[in-house]
């Protein structure tokens, strides 16, 4: 009897051990992840930044086309004639395609789960990076759409 219940203890401490190293094994397997994963969030990064580096003088130079259309149209001699000109063909909202960021890490990690084993600030400060991030681009796509619909509904209507 006591050989029988030495056997049942032994077969159960090493189950025990078995599974507490398989649960070792999946954390390291899931830290070595999530360590891959912020090297190319950050690998990201670096590229979404060297694109926009890359694309920031043409927008300095539309924003400045722009400020100088603005201009024209606040002088007090502009006249409605002066504003469609400008509006129609002279202002563009398209004057540079939007920078298409790299989101593919982010919504792996989302996606994986993957996120929900950061610490809660490195999580926070990452929802909130790209949160904002898509905020702001679909903001300027609505503006943008906005713009070509009022400024093509005339011509539409008109047959244009």
């Amino acid at each position: 009897m006591r050989y029988a219940i030495g056997e049942i203890v032994l077969v159960v401490i090493g189950i025990l051990i078995a599974l507490q190293i398989n649960n070792w094994n999946e954390i390291k397997k899931t830290e070595s992840k999530i360590k891959n994963s912020l090297v190319a969030l950050r690998s990201d990064l670096i590229q979404d930044t060297l694109l926009i580096v890359e694309r920031l003088p043409f927008i300095i130079e539309q924003y400045q086309l722009n400020e100088s259309l603005r201009a024209r149209v606040a002088k007090p001699d502009a006249t409605v004639d002066t504003l469609l000109k400008i509006m129609r063909y002279e202002f563009n909202p398209n004057w540079s395609a939007q920078i298409i960021y790299n989101t593919n890490t982010y919504n792996s990690l989302n996606q994986t789960g993957l996120m929900e084993n950061l610490s809660d600030s490195l999580k926070a400060n990452i929802k909130n990076f790209y949160n904002k991030k898509f905020f702001l681009r679909d903001r300027v796509e609505k503006t943008t759409n906005d713009y070509i619909l009022s400024v093509q509904l005339p011509f539409m209507i008109k047959g244009h």
